[in-house]
C-alpha cells in the first residue's frame, strides 16, 4: 500500500505532459484557434512543469518513511526461528 508522500511523487511524475501540450498548441494554431504567442506561453509553461514537478516528486518521495516501502520485507518475517 503506497502511503500519502508516495502517492503524491507518484502524482508530481506523471503530471508533465509536455508532448501533449505541444501537439494541441500546434494544432490550434493551425486551424487559427490559437494565437502563437498564446501557444509559446503553455508550452513554456510544460517545459518548467517537465524540470519541477520530478524534482517535487524526488523531495516528496526522501521525506516517505522508510516503513512505508511496499517490497520491504515485514520484521517478523525477516526472523529465523
Amino acid at each position: 500500500m503506497l502511503g500519502f508522500r508516495d502517492r503524491a511523487a507518484l502524482a508530481t511524475f506523471s503530471a508533465t505532459g509536455l508532448p501533449l501540450i505541444v501537439a494541441i498548441t500546434t494544432i490550434a494554431v493551425r486551424e487559427g484557434h490559437m494565437r502563437s504567442a498564446t501557444a509559446a506561453s503553455l508550452v513554456g509553461a510544460g517545459i518548467l512543469s517537465t524540470a519541477i514537478f520530478p524534482l517535487i516528486g524526488l523531495r516528496l518521495r526522501a521525506g516517505a518513511p522508510k516503513d512505508d516501502d511496499p517490497l520491504a520485507m515485514p520484521a517478523e518475517a525477516a526472523t529465523v526461528v
